[in-house]
């Protein structure tokens, strides 16, 4: 069977191609981190320019929850107030966040085929908030 060279790295470059976020909608929904060893990470953005956030150990015992806004910057970056920044740390039952401490981000948005990502990069690894199902009830 012969394989055109042409399709075939059309083929290739679709799968691999990604884009920015064409509009506001795209981006709400639920989002999971991806790669944490020691926490459950989940971000939910929400219509009116809000969004919460809930970190549970790998063990499902709460850590924190925080909210705040958010906006698109460039139809690539999302820029979220007040975050916590989660090291996947290992946190003892006594952990406490101090407000104060909570910062403003911005993190790159790719839309692949398979869906959305956020990349927060907050922890050293390849960690991502890949876009689940709505349906998904991290938030307790």
């Amino acid at each position: 069977m012969i394989i055109n060279l042409g399709a075939f790295f059309l083929l290739i470059s679709l799968l691999l191609y990604n884009c920015n976020i064409n509009n506001n909608s795209e981006i709400i929904g639920t989002y999971v981190i991806v790669n944490n060893n020691n926490t459950i990470d989940t971000l939910k953005i929400n219509k009116n320019f809000t969004y919460s956030r809930s970190i549970y150990t790998s063990d499902n015992r709460f850590i924190y929850k925080n909210t705040g806004n958010w906006k698109i910057e460039n139809n690539s970056r999302i820029e979220l107030s007040t975050f916590f920044i989660d090291r996947d740390l290992i946190y003892n039952e006594d952990y406490y966040v101090i407000e104060e401490g909570l910062i403003y981000v911005s993190f790159e948005i790719k839309k692949y085929f398979s869906g959305i990502k956020i990349y927060s990069n907050l922890n050293l690894k390849d960690s991502y908030y890949s876009k689940v199902d709505d349906s998904f009830d991290a938030f307790r």
